[in-house]
């Protein structure tokens, strides 16, 4: 017996702004009202270099994990899934991404929630049909807002990017904006 589907979230985690998506069952596909979407207080550039002491970083680490866990809590999804860490060579946050990952993903533990990992490269083939050979991040922003997407930032269109192939995954109706060539 399948169980009632609740809902989808997508989540875009980093230390500097995370992002929250919830998409609702049933959702009408490009009706963006229908969503909720949230990005947590963004740490500024001059601020970044406080995380450097580990007690200032631990503390938003735990912030990060209490806003999530209130995130899924309020919208009540019965999936919840995350952007899987995008590891390269040029990453310089590796660690803290991955230890914000663990304070999620315990947090979200501890409440019976399990998140279920999608790689960036897949939500966006999902939403664009490929995945752009340049700049792939900033070319899924720009077509979301073309097709009038309400996200005041990237990291909410990144969150959305993985709730709707939360919704591919599951067998949902899901949105594409694929481009004819």
């Amino acid at each position: 017996m399948r169980r009632k589907q609740r809902g989808v979230i997508g989540l875009d985690l980093s230390i500097t702004a995370p992002a929250g998506c919830f998409i609702p069952p049933g959702w009408r596909l490009g009706v963006w009202e229908d969503l909720r979407y949230s990005t947590f207080p963004q740490i500024l550039k001059k601020e970044q270099e406080q995380l450097e002491e580990l007690s200032t970083r631990y503390a938003r680490l735990i912030e990060i994990g209490a806003w999530v866990l209130e995130f899924v809590r309020t919208h009540n999804a019965s999936d919840v899934y995350v952007e899987n860490y995008g590891f390269s060579r040029s990453s310089s946050s590796v660690t803290r991404l991955a230890e914000l990952g663990g304070v999620v993903r315990t947090r979200l533990f501890e409440s019976g929630i399990l998140l279920r990992p999608v790689t960036a490269s897949h939500a966006r083939k999902i939403l664009l049909g490929q995945v752009p050979k340049k700049d792939s991040k900033t070319e899924t922003h720009l077509r979301l807002w073309k097709h009038n997407a309400p996200f005041a930032n990237g990291d909410e269109c990144d969150a959305f990017c993985v709730a709707n192939a939360g919704l591919s995954d599951l067998g949902f109706p899901c949105m594409m904006l694929h481009e004819a060539h």
